[in-house]
């Protein structure tokens, strides 16, 4: 009582009661605070708390447990410290939602009273925390007020039962913990005479006074008297009028008859065969019961097999109650938690945002899909309807100690304080909302569980130690929506009371935790990062759950430990080598995969990509790495020998933070790989979920070995140098993401348009590059070896980087059909002529050999124009005659040359082909 005066205080604005000092108690540790709530929303939706706000005692956090518990006898008595939210009967029908079964049952007794009809016993049989005990309230507050003014409830429901309200009506109440057969039922200060012993005195006393208790006075000793026959119930229940019995309890009452022993057991059950069949008799009088359905009501094996005896008597007549759908739970849950205000603009733009999310996509449960769905999530706001369905079916109904209607307000009244003191942003309470790291709450949850529920809990689940807190700070894109805590606490609220029936749909975990804006994508990459991490959680194909008993993955932690970095970093190359991506081979006329040294990788003239090994990694803006260690070290030598081609090399290598990610997953993946193994071979007893579970590990980690290989090897480094004596400049470039190439495809066609790779060459260029006075490939004579030209581009990093010998060729056979570039010969004898020289028409072929050359132009335009000269003829006088017109001038061919800047090649393109 004087926590509740405390409490009314505080709600109402007054000053606390002056109370003696009391001794200051030892100071409990803080809650852990709430993890830090995500920055980033991916919607424009109002939260929540600014569209509803919570009732203000729910806001400041002052409501207790017994605020959600009506204590009917308290109702009853009028006791000046009872809540008004249940002793106020206007403030209680506010606050109260008449559900469909509470309508039917107060239009029934409305018109039993008026002698209309109606049930003449209602047994209101439920679950613990079911409504039992507030529809009695209601029954009460209706039958002693039946003219309250002005409330539209009631008079709906005077409609209903086809009339006016009831008469003025008496009411006994009967609560079974609040009377003890042992003792005095009304002490004789009371009654202002003699005390009452008997439940049926009481009962008398409370409908017709000192006159009706005189009726039953004779049996008022239940040991001696007995009970009192059904013709005295009927005397009384003609005296008193109209009448209403509610009786609540009872079966904690008969255990207590039952524990005196003797006959008054008996009795009692004689009485209430008595009471059911006078009840029917007279067509005024209702009597209600409450009997309980679950074992922590019952308490033990003799009180259910009391609830059933008392069941049958009440059943013969009695009318059977349906207890509070869950689909109507949230009007209950919405009065008492929340207060009037509500922006129903900004409601229904946010419901209409879900709903749409969910019309257009087929991740989520097929009901959603469904118009209806649009009013369930208006009604239920600003709680997602999910909450209610999982607290309602699952732990409702698989959890004895979890009361239906109680334990829901209980538990999210707690929850909604937590997030209203930390400035939720979202627009809906969801199940990934659900604090479950806040001591409140967590206690509530592990009450209605057991201990066992601690380590799953703190470990996996929530809390700032948890590994889905853990996921969601190492990874940003999970960490900006709490991808991991809203997941892992989507399935304990879907699977904990559960845990046996495999768990809860990926359908529902989605529904549970995304919201209008995000991506399901990414909350199912979330969900195999922590199917791979998390101790407690299971899965079967498509359903996951928490269980209290460790899973493979702490089996597999332990054996990680134990996986040599050596080994993983061999399972990498191993795929590498063994990858069919990686063997193509795109532009190169070969690719060498993660050779060890220049030995690895042969000395040959034409375009080769080393893509090396995933250890030997590069990272952006790195002067040295491990990557350009190895590529100047194959670039210099092969072998013991000094390399000689070294323009024909490029290197790919792996980005170090994206290897070092793909060795992890190699670790796991050898992990699982044995305990698969010892599976399936009978050395680890493994049950067939667990056996799943091993096995999906295993490629799961297998599956992101070989993704994040092909990711990691984005790194392309090419060996520069501006001229024959200056240093070699190692360029590293990133290669943009192309997830459908191979890797080797991906570095040629960067190389190709960067111009770094040719694999077709125009002869100008050729002509550009052998008159370059700093190559000096001409060496000041009138030709120069073919072969040599080949040997210089294969060799000298300045030089353009041909992909082999026949796009030299080519090139060559170009170039000498036209009479501008070069001329292209055969050989030169020992007079110093051309043999087989081709100057402005197409050589039949072109070898690359010691004998062949390249022929400046001048000097191949001299040997065929004297090889073309004729004979002079005899000289003879012209013929008189008019002279031949002028032959037309012959059209002249223009020339230019322009630097280009490589890493602009399209735009000074385009320049060129204008300015032309």
């Amino acid at each position: 009582k004087e926590a509740a005066e405390r409490v009314r205080r505080l709600r109402d604005g007054e000053a606390p009661e002056q109370t003696a000092p009391q001794p200051e108690p030892t100071p409990a540790p803080e809650p852990e605070p709430p993890a830090p709530l995500a920055p980033v929303v991916a919607h424009n939706l109002t939260p929540w708390r600014q569209v509803m706000p919570p009732h203000p005692d729910v806001a400041k956090g002052v409501y207790e447990q017994a605020e959600f518990a009506a204590d009917l006898q308290q109702v009853a008595s009028n006791d000046r410290n009872v809540d008004p939210a249940y002793g106020d009967p206007k403030e209680f029908f506010r606050r109260t939602h008449i559900t469909a079964s509470m309508q039917a049952l107060l239009t029934s007794v409305v018109q039993r009273l008026r002698g209309l009809g109606g049930d003449p016993v209602i047994d209101l049989r439920t679950a613990f925390g079911g409504g039992k005990t507030h529809t009695l309230l209601a029954v009460l507050h209706m039958a002693r007020h039946p003219r309250l003014r002005p409330h539209e409830k009631l008079q709906g429901i005077y409609d209903d039962a086809g009339g006016p309200p009831p008469p003025q009506t008496k009411v006994a109440v009967l609560v079974g913990t609040q009377l003890d057969p042992r003792t005095e039922a009304r002490s004789a200060e009371e009654t202002k005479g003699a005390p009452i012993l008997s439940l049926w005195g009481d009962l008398a006393w409370q409908l017709a006074g000192r006159e009706g208790f005189e009726l039953v006075a004779p049996f008022d000793n239940p040991e001696t008297g007995g009970a009192p026959a059904g013709a005295v119930l009927d005397k009384l229940f003609a005296m008193a009028g109209p009448s209403v019995v509610l009786i609540d309890e009872v079966v904690a009452y008969l255990r207590n008859v039952d524990a005196v022993g003797g006959g008054a057991y008996g009795a009692h059950l004689t009485f209430f065969q008595a009471l059911t069949e006078a009840a029917k008799r007279n067509p005024k009088v209702a009597v209600l019961v409450s009997i309980p359905e679950s074992d922590i009501e019952f308490g033990d094996a003799r009180g259910a097999k009391i609830a059933d005896q008392i069941s049958n008597i009440f059943q013969r007549i009695g009318a059977p109650w349906q207890p509070l759908d869950h689909h109507e739970a949230f009007e209950v849950v919405r009065r008492r938690l929340f207060g009037d205000s509500l922006n129903a603009e900004e409601r229904e733009r946010t419901c209409r945002a879900f709903a749409a999310m969910y019309g257009e996509s087929t991740d989520f449960p097929s009901e959603t899909r469904e118009s209806s769905y649009l009013t369930r999530l208006e009604q239920c706001y600003p709680i997602h309807p999910e909450i209610f369905d999982r607290l309602y079916l699952d732990w409702a109904g698989n959890v004895d100690r979890f009361q239906r209607t109680r334990g829901v307000l209980k538990l999210m009244a707690d929850c909604i304080y937590r997030l209203w003191e930390a400035n939720d942003p979202w627009p809906l309470i969801m199940p990934g909302s659900l604090p479950l790291a806040d001591r409140a709450v967590k206690q509530q949850m592990i009450g209605y569980l057991n201990e066992m529920w601690n380590s799953p809990l703190d470990g996996d689940i929530d809390g700032a130690g948890s590994e889905a807190a853990k996921i969601d700070g190492e990874t940003t894109r999970y960490g900006q929506i709490q991808a991991g805590r809203r997941l892992t606490r989507t399935v304990f609220l879907g699977s904990a009371p559960t845990s046996q029936q495999q768990g809860i749909e990926y359908s529902r975990i989605l529904l549970g935790a995304i919201q209008p804006g995000e991506s399901s994508a990414l909350y199912g990459d979330a969900l195999r990062a922590l199917s791979g991490r998390l101790s407690f959680l299971y899965w079967l194909e498509s359903r996951y759950w928490f269980d209290t008993k460790p899973n493979l993955n702490r089996v597999a932690a332990d054996r990680l430990a134990g996986v040599d970095h050596d080994d993983a970093w061999d399972e990498l190359k191993e795929r590498l080598q063994g990858s069919p991506a990686f063997g193509e081979r795109g532009a190169f006329v070969r690719v060498h995969t993660a050779p060890q040294s220049g030995a690895d990788v042969a000395d040959e003239p034409a375009a080769r990509l080393a893509i090396l090994p995933p250890r030997r990694g590069h990272q952006r803006g790195a002067e040295q790495s491990e990557a350009l260690t190895l590529a100047q070290e194959i670039l210099d030598s092969r072998g013991a020998s000094p390399r000689t081609h070294r323009n024909m090399l490029a290197f790919l290598a792996a980005d170090e933070e994206i290897a070092a990610s793909a060795l992890d997953h190699a670790r796991h993946y050898i992990v699982w790989r044995g305990i698969a193994a010892e599976g399936e071979r009978k050395v680890l007893q493994l049950d067939p979920v667990q056996q799943e579970q091993a096995e999906k590990s295993r490629d799961d980690h297998s599956g992101s070995v070989d993704q994040q290989l092909l990711e990691a090897y984005r790194w392309l480094l090419i060996p520069r140098q501006e001229a024959g004596t200056g240093p070699i400049a190692w360029g590293a470039q990133q290669l943009p993401a192309d997830a459908g190439a191979a890797p080797a495809a991906r570095a040629a066609k960067q190389m190709e348009g960067d111009g770094a790779l040719i694999t077709e060459w125009a002869a100008l260029h050729l002509k550009r590059e052998l008159d370059h006075e700093q190559w000096a490939l001409w060496r000041g004579a009138d030709h120069v070896p073919l072969s040599d030209v080949w040997g210089n581009l294969t060799k000298y990093l300045y030089l353009p980087r041909l992909r082999d010998e026949r796009v030299l060729i080519e090139t060559v056979r170009q170039g000498a059909r036209s009479a501008d570039f070069f001329g292209y010969a055969q050989g030169v004898d020992d007079n110093g002529k051309y043999l087989g020289l081709v100057f402005g028409d197409l050589p039949p072929s072109v070898v690359v050999d010691g004998s062949s050359v390249l022929v400046r132009p001048e000097v191949a335009a001299r040997q065929v124009s004297s090889e073309n000269k004729p004979d002079e003829p005899e000289i003879v006088d012209p013929p008189t005659g008019p002279e031949d017109p002028p032959k037309p001038a012959r059209p002249k061919r223009f020339f230019g040359t322009i630097e280009l800047n490589q890493d602009r090649m399209a735009r000074h393109a385009d320049q060129v082909i204008a300015e032309v």
